[in-house]
């Protein structure tokens, strides 16, 4: 006579086998694909547990910017330093990437990125990063509103370098209004700032 096993044996031989997706997710916590390391970013890689999911954030710029001092770093009140945090160093649970996303591959759940060296590195690849859950954090633009000579003529407040050439820019113009052959009408035009917003 042949060995039939026990009832639990066989239910547990004849069980049908999981697809890799499957026994991967039984293996493995969901992976969970963070883009960009703004406010929204930033505290969703804070707050999310890393008993639960394995955490990537891509980004450009590899820290968290405290956006409403930034105006003060303009004028000289703050350093740049005192506004930043480390994304690698507040995030120590996340996995982060230097890189920009330039395509999600929604079906596959597929991040395709790009380095943000590609300019000073030839072998600079793109990498595709798999997720099973996707945050959107890129952040925004600054809305101009269709006013004709906006983007050419005005400084944007809304990044570390937007800062500097702001300021930049200011020490430039005081500067030239100092100047022993600027007149006193020049030197006014030159002192003349508008702020919007």
């Amino acid at each position: 006579a042949e060995y039939m096993g026990t009832l639990s044996e066989c239910l547990f031989f004849f069980a049908p086998l999981p697809s890799m997706h499957a026994a991967r997710q039984l293996l493995t916590k969901p992976r969970l694909v963070i883009l960009g390391s703004g406010w929204g970013g930033f505290r969703v890689g804070y707050d999310v547990d890393p008993r639960r999911y394995d955490v990537t954030v891509v980004s450009p710029v590899n820290h968290f910017l405290f956006t409403p001092l930034l105006c003060s770093t303009t004028v000289g009140t703050l350093e740049f330093r005192n506004i930043l945090e480390p994304v690698r160093q507040c995030l120590p649970k996340c996995d982060f990437i230097h890189a920009r996303a330039t395509h999600v591959d929604f079906t596959r759940r597929v991040v395709r990125c790009r380095s943000v060296f590609e300019l000073t590195n030839p072998d600079a690849q793109d990498v595709k990063i798999p997720y099973d859950k996707l945050v959107i954090a890129a952040g925004a633009r600054s809305q101009t509103f269709g006013i004709p000579g906006v983007h050419e003529y005005c400084h944007f407040l809304k990044e570390i370098a937007h800062a500097q050439a702001i300021r930049q820019r200011l020490v430039q113009l005081f500067e030239q209004a100092t100047e022993r052959t600027c007149t006193r009408q020049r030197a006014e035009q030159l002192l003349h700032f508008v702020l919007v917003g």
